[in-house]
């Protein structure tokens, strides 16, 4: 089996449309890209556990109030 890894969320569509691989990506992502990219959605047979994300930063960082804008930004963006 063929397994490949990427850093950028952007470029999974493209690399979709270019080969034979197929990509577990969040329907927001296949709505965006699919105009652009020859992608097609289909329906699992089986449900798909939630991701969970985590957060991690220096102790030190913990009053730094960029630091905190951005786990507070991070944290209402994924919790949509």
């Amino acid at each position: 089996s063929d397994l490949m890894a990427t850093q950028s969320v952007a470029a999974i569509p493209f690399i979709v449309a270019a080969s034979e691989l197929l990509a577990l990506i969040p329907r927001e992502v296949y709505e965006l890209f699919a105009p652009i990219a020859a992608i097609k959605a289909v329906s699992l047979p089986m449900q798909v556990p939630p991701v969970v994300v985590h957060e991690y930063w220096h102790p030190r960082m913990a009053g730094d109030p960029a630091n905190q804008f951005f786990r507070d930004f991070v944290y209402r963006v994924a919790s949509e």
